[in-house]
């Protein structure tokens, strides 16, 4: 119902004691150091959207301008999102990468979207991304009809990954951080995503 779905306000008490994963793989930046940059995703659906939540604990926060296709040098989370759960290593039409970009630390809708590396201006897609000292977090909405999935139904198998990316000093890139892949695969290969299971919403 319409009371059961998140609000992407800024306000993440929709999220609370939900389950999530962390983006522990560290594909490079040397060891895991969760005060450094570290992240807790959030999936949910209505089987018409995919809302997203991310966590991201980062000691150095900063906001990143660059357009989608090179934001993945600058701060941000990315998730892979693929409705196709046969193994295959290139992107089928169901196969998606969405980059999600904070612009501003005053303006917390101020934030870029990359589909596939694609800019994506849509009224249908909402994103709030708000900064504190230690990190930020980001909730956002997102119709399957833009993510090359159709609706979604309870105990659906899926494909999913989750990316943190993390520039201190609000430089080059300097951490690379994933759920399910310990390899920089997944922007380009399905097959090193992990497995996820649509389940009702505990009340």
């Amino acid at each position: 119902s319409e009371n059961d779905v998140p609000e992407i306000d800024g306000e993440f008490n929709e999220w609370k004691d939900l389950e999530g994963v962390h983006t522990n793989q560290m594909v490079y930046g040397g060891s895991f150091n969760p005060s450094n940059a570290d992240g807790y995703f959030i999936v949910r659906t209505d089987g018409k959207n995919l809302y997203v939540f991310a966590d991201v604990t980062d000691d150095d926060p900063n906001i990143n301008t660059l357009e989608p296709a090179a934001a993945w040098r600058g701060d941000g989370v990315e998730f892979f999102f693929g409705t196709d759960t046969s193994k295959h290593t290139y992107f089928k039409d169901s196969d998606v990468r969405v980059r999600i970009i904070p612009h501003s630390k005053s303006d917390i809708f101020d934030v870029g979207v990359g589909l596939n590396d694609t800019p994506v201006a849509s009224d249908e897609i909402k994103v709030a991304a708000v900064y504190s000292e230690h990190g930020y977090k980001v909730e956002g909405k997102f119709p399957l009809s833009l993510l090359g999935g159709k609706d979604l139904r309870l105990k659906q198998k899926v494909r999913c990954d989750f990316q943190i990316n993390d520039a201190d000093n609000g430089k080059e890139r300097t951490g690379l951080l994933h759920w399910n892949s310990p390899n920089d695969n997944t922007y380009s290969d399905p097959s090193s995503w992990g497995n996820g299971k649509v389940i009702p919403l505990n009340k």
